[in-house]
């Protein structure tokens, strides 16, 4: 039984990575089933036993993402000695992951992901509930460590990335698609937000 779950996951695997190439290239909207389907040199039929419908795929797509940025950000955190080390690396894994996937952020209004909306809210939602523990726990090592003043942590991480996906929405709102010196120029600028709200965090003898 552990086998034959193994092998469902990883053909899985294979179908969300095809469906992820198709999405990124032609949208999600113009994109079939019979189409990735044909990618992977499989049966449309087949391709349903493992997902029984567009939404679920567009689902299991979404999931992945979420998953792959939380995991660079973990092993960003186990690296990082300081907290400035910790949000600048958070930065910068936001930045590889726009680069990678930028195109199907701004299909954020394309109808089949409004009609999939409830399903991709709760990965957001689970993903970004997870971001604020990581953050939290950092900001609490500031804490303990009296570099930074008390506080709220888990509030102030809501915050922190509340500031931060106001930047991402600027630059879907767009009406260009944004190239690499776009890209680059968001993030700086983000970059520099969050040392400012480093600097908030000192206790108060600490400023300067």
């Amino acid at each position: 039984m552990v086998k034959v779950n193994a092998q469902i996951q990883l053909k899985q695997e294979h179908i969300i990575e095809a469906a992820l190439r198709r999405f990124s290239h032609f949208g999600v909207g113009k994109t079939t089933l019979s189409e990735i389907a044909d990618d992977l040199g499989i049966s449309k039929t087949l391709l349903f036993y493992y997902f029984h419908d567009k939404n679920a795929l567009i689902a299991a797509v979404a999931f992945t993402i979420i998953r792959e940025f939380i995991t660079a950000f973990e092993e960003v955190l186990e690296g990082a000695s300081t907290l400035e080390a910790g949000l600048l690396g958070l930065v910068g894994v936001k930045r590889e992951h726009f680069k990678k996937y930028f195109l199907l952020a701004l299909q954020g209004d394309e109808i089949d992901i409004q009609k999939n909306q409830g399903a991709l809210t709760a990965h957001y939602q689970e993903g970004r509930n997870q971001l604020v523990n990581m953050l939290a726990a950092l900001l609490q090592k500031g804490i303990h460590a009296k570099t930074v003043r008390p506080l709220d942590a888990v509030k102030t991480s809501q915050l922190l990335l509340d500031t931060l996906t106001a930047f991402d929405y600027t630059m879907k709102r767009r009406n260009v698609i944004p190239d690499l010196e776009n890209i680059e120029e968001l993030f700086e600028k983000q970059k520099e937000i969050l040392l400012l709200f480093l600097n908030g965090l000192k206790p108060q003898a600490c400023k300067h």
